[in-house]
Formats: structure tokens, sequence, C-alpha cells
């Protein structure tokens, strides 16, 4: 059997006896209007005053009306920032139309037909040096600027880059790539010994040679006569930008009896420095002739000079140095 919950229908202000409405959904007093509402809560019929259903559907009213608000506020936002972001497109796009276009009118311009880039110093030690030229009546060489890399220290066979800018121009070329070149060099292989070179080296060693030729005659006259003066070998010690070369050469003489003796002299050098441009030339630090004193003749009367009895002796002095770790290198002429 059904459980039956009878409800007070006194009024819960004045305690009259209160009436239920046709529709049976609420009573009502007769005297001072107080309203309680019937509602099922866990399957069980109660009575709720006006006051609390009111307070109920009014919190849930607000709330609704609250997030309604807050929806048409995003709406609002979202509108506000897609016209902002579609205003910042067209105003982004105009800018870059404009600098497109501005571009566009620019005057075409190679910056490099009229700049050359010089070498100097020695391989290793070198630097660059950006000259410009002429340039034509219709290109202002102060609206060109240029940026070498690198300046320093360069060596022959190294690449330098050259970076050109214009704010006035449209540059058909922006980079340029030169290769080092000319730079004097240290001797380091004798490969390089070649021609011109080669015939500057012989030239004055020979003239050192023949000054170390001693008379040993009263008069001072040499009486031994030089027949021929042939160079044979060159020997080269060399670390970095240090290096010995020695240019040995077979010379034969006759003495005053009419003999002819065979001895070897050499010119060692310091430091050799080939320098290249227009005329090849090249520099040292020091030089000698070296050798003891040797006889040019078949008696100890005749003449002397300095230089060695045999090429193997001439060879094994210009092997020897004060520097450690000295790379040697040999050739014969």
């Amino acid at each position: 059997m059904a459980e039956i919950r009878k409800i007070d229908l006194t009024c819960p202000s004045c305690g009259a006896e209160m009436q239920i409405s046709e529709d049976q959904k609420m009573a009502v007093c007769p005297y001072c209007r107080k309203k309680l509402y019937f509602a099922m809560e866990n399957g069980k019929l109660t009575a709720k005053e006006a006051e609390e259903r009111s307070y109920g559907e009014t919190r849930g009213k607000l709330r609704a009306e609250a997030e309604a608000e807050e929806a048409e506020e995003r709406r609002k936002s979202f509108r506000k920032w897609k016209h902002r972001l579609i205003g910042i497109g067209i105003f982004v796009g105009l800018v870059l139309a404009a600098g497109l276009y501005g571009e566009a009118k620019k005057q075409r311009v190679d910056p490099f037909p009229y700049v050359t880039v010089e070498f100097s110093g020695v391989s290793g030690e070198g630097k660059a040096e950006l000259k410009r030229g002429n340039y034509p009546a219709s290109v202002n060489e102060y609206y060109l600027g240029y940026q070498v890399e690198p300046r320093e220290r360069l060596s022959n066979g190294d690449t330098v880059t050259v970076q050109a800018t214009s704010d006035r121009y449209r540059l058909t070329k922006s980079v340029e790539k030169y290769t080092v070149t000319g730079l004097d060099s240290y001797l380091s292989d004798l490969d390089s010994l070649d021609g011109t070179k080669l015939e500057m080296l012989h030239s004055t060693s020979l003239a050192a040679i023949r000054n170390t030729y001693f008379p040993n005659s009263i008069s001072g006259i040499k009486r031994s006569e030089e027949i021929s003066a042939k160079p044979v070998k060159l020997v080269l010690l060399s670390k970095g930008n240090k290096n010995v070369l020695s240019d040995i050469f077979e010379m034969t003489y006759r003495g005053p009896d009419g003999k002819e003796k065979t001895v070897y002299q050499c010119t060692r050098y310091r430091n050799v420095l080939f320098r290249s441009g227009n005329n090849t030339s090249f520099d040292y630090s020091t030089y000698m002739a070296t050798g003891h004193s040797v006889y040019l003749g078949s008696t100890t009367n005749d003449d002397t000079a300095s230089g060695y009895d045999t090429l193997e002796e001439a060879v094994a002095d210009s092997r020897k140095t004060s520097e450690s770790d000295m790379t040697v290198t040999e050739r014969d002429e």
C-alpha cells in the first residue's frame, strides 16, 4: 500500500487555512496571499514556499542570462579581433606591395665591374684592400657599399668574399669571390724554383763564390784560371716562414802548371723570400759562401778559395742546422 503523506496547509505567515488552486499545483492563503508550491522530491510530494521556489528560479535565470552575456561578449571579441586581423593583413599587404613596387622601380646595377681587390704582403700574413675605379655617370659610387671578408692573415690560394649593398640601386649581383694571388712567399719547396727565379739565384750565388778567391802571390794577381762553373745541387731546409737554402756549384780551375782542379763551392741563404708582381725578385736575410780553404791548383803554393774537396762534403755541410724539426729537400741541377 502506497505511503500517504499529509501536507500541512496552514499558512506559515498568518496561520489561516490555505486553499488549493484549481490546477492543484499550489496552495494559496486567502488572507495574506502566501503561496506554497507542490513538488516531487525523491518520490515524495512536498510543499515549498514561493520565496524558495522564486530564489531557485531567479538563480537559474540569472545564471542563464550571465552565460548568454558571456557568449555574446566572446562573439563580440572574436568579431573585433577578426576585424583587427583583417586590417593588419591589409596594412601589411599594402606595405609589402609598396616595397616591391619601389624595389622594382630602382635602377639595376652590377656593382663589381668598377672595383678591384688588391693583395699585398707575405703569404700567411697577407692583406686585402678594395680599390674603387671609375664609375659611369649613371651610377653614383657613394650609394654603393662594399665589405671584404677576410681582410688579413691571407695566403696565396685563399678565397676573399666581397659583399655589396645599396639603398638606392637594385643590385644584379651582391656577392663576388676573389682568389688570393701575388703575395710574396717564403721558399718552402724546390719545385717553385724555376725560370727567372733560378737564374737570379745562381747569378747571386756565383758572384759570392768568386769573391772568395784568394791569390797567394805577393803581387795579388790571380794565377788560377776559372774553366767552368756549373750548379749541381740545391739543398733546402724549411720550417714555416724559416728556411736555409744552399746553392752548390762544381767549379773547375787551371793552375799555373796547366793542371786542372775541380772543387765544390756553395752559397748559403737564410729566409729566402720571392716577391711576385711585374718584376720577380727574391730577398733573404743573410747569405755567405761556405766551406773551408781549398787549393785551386796541384800545389800548396797555388791560389785558394772557400769550398769543399768533394760534393758529398758540401751536401753534408749544407744539411747541418741549429733549428729542430726542419724539413730537408734536395734537387740535382
